[in-house]
């Protein structure tokens, strides 16, 4: 496996929105994104499907066939339970909604660990890892050689400067999450007291939406 590049950009096109990868690395086959997750934004499934197009493009070069293009894994470490299902491991790959047992095989893989069920996860290694990630108490030489990257980054200046923006961005990312969950749930209950045959001026009040976002949910529910 090629050694791993921290923070890697994309940029395909001048308007197209650039990604940058917590750790990247590939080997002859395969191309693996691993991206460590504090809070739950409400977008990570369709990050996800963005990261792998990305990397896609990293893999081919003009003229080559799309038979050489790598097996491509994101990989979500998540501090949250995003699918609130209480499963250790999400993994998923594309298959036919017709035959659940017919894969598209198209060796794309998708995968969130959920850190809170860190004494569920298959492996030792597994577990003794998100162990660590929760209570900070290194076990296996594996942790421990983590441990003391931290403590060397911790009096490095230049690593110092990028946490302090990855905090901000990590803040960033908690409000427009708690935004969109806020949101979601007043256009919820809009619905619902639409349902109910509650007048327009009523549910606009009490949810505290905007006149055209109320219509424009009212809209979509006619369409179905």
């Amino acid at each position: 496996i090629e050694p791993p590049n921290g923070e890697q950009s994309f940029d395909t096109d001048y308007d197209a929105k650039s990604i940058r990868l917590d750790v990247y690395t590939k080997d002859s086959d395969s191309a693996y994104d691993l991206e460590m997750q504090a809070v739950d934004t409400l977008e990570l499934p369709k990050r996800a499907r963005y990261y792998q197009g990305l990397m896609d493009v990293d893999s081919l070069k003009k003229g080559d066939t799309f038979s050489r293009l790598k097996d491509n894994y994101v990989i979500f470490i998540c501090l949250d339970d995003i699918f609130g299902r209480s499963l250790p491991v999400y993994s998923f790959k594309n298959t036919c909604e017709e035959e659940p047992a017919l894969s598209l095989n198209d060796r794309t893989f998708k995968i969130f660990f959920n850190a809170q069920k860190y004494d569920k996860m298959p492996g030792e290694e597994l577990r003794n890892f998100f162990t660590y990630l929760n209570n900070g108490k290194a076990a296996s030489d594996f942790e421990k050689k983590i441990e003391q990257h931290i403590s060397e980054a911790r009096h490095n200046t230049e690593w110092r400067r990028k946490y302090m923006t990855w905090e901000q961005e990590v803040n960033l990312k908690y409000e427009q999450g708690i935004q969109q969950g806020t949101k979601k749930a007043k256009l919820e209950t809009a619905v619902n007291l639409y349902r109910k045959g509650v007048s327009k001026e009523i549910i606009l009040e009490c949810t505290g939406l905007e006149e055209k976002q109320f219509d424009d949910v009212i809209a979509g529910i006619s369409k179905q």
